[in-house]
């Protein structure tokens, strides 16, 4: 766990340049995360130049507290990892 912190640490540090993808087609977008409450401070990172970590920090559990969760998304922009993130860190 504690390489993932680092990890992530040191993405947040450096500034890398990604390209964002949007659906042509309003009716389907490519949504990061849809899960009920608050999500803010998202942080995308470009991990081999065709795919991207996305962070967020999300208060979903409401009073219960926060979380920083994440998304592995492939060159297509199909999340790799659980539908809304995966949770890393909560409070």
């Amino acid at each position: 766990m504690k390489q993932i912190y680092i990890f992530l640490s040191l993405l947040l540090f450096f500034n890398i340049s990604i390209k964002a993808q949007f659906s042509i087609d309003p009716a389907q977008p490519y949504p990061v995360c849809n899960a009920s409450d608050v999500q803010n401070k998202v942080h995308a990172f470009s991990v081999n130049g065709s795919e991207y970590l996305a962070t967020w920090i999300d208060k979903r559990n409401g009073s219960a507290g926060s979380a920083l969760y994440i998304q592995h998304l492939d060159s297509s922009g199909v999340p790799l990892l659980s539908a809304n993130g995966q949770a890393i860190y909560t409070t």
